[in-house]
């Protein structure tokens, strides 16, 4: 059985954030979890996830960001 590892601390707490219109992860090992606490973050309109590695829902998540205007993706 594999354990889920809890999200962010950091994640957490800008998760109650209503103001945070960029954010850049670049070259953060993110899970499944933590983009769907990103996905809730309400106007959020620039994501930076370069350098890193997708869990394989990811897209899923990020379609919720619905005043996502800028995107950057790559592979780690």
């Amino acid at each position: 059985m594999t354990a889920l590892r809890a999200p962010s601390p950091v994640l957490e707490k800008l998760q109650s954030s209503q103001h945070l219109k960029t954010l850049n992860l670049s070259a953060c090992k993110l899970t499944s979890r933590d983009l769907q606490m990103i996905s809730t973050l309400p106007n959020l309109e620039t994501l930076v996830l370069d350098k890193m590695e997708f869990p394989k829902d990811a897209a899923n998540s990020l379609s919720r960001l619905s005043k996502l205007k800028t995107l950057i993706l790559s592979p780690s």
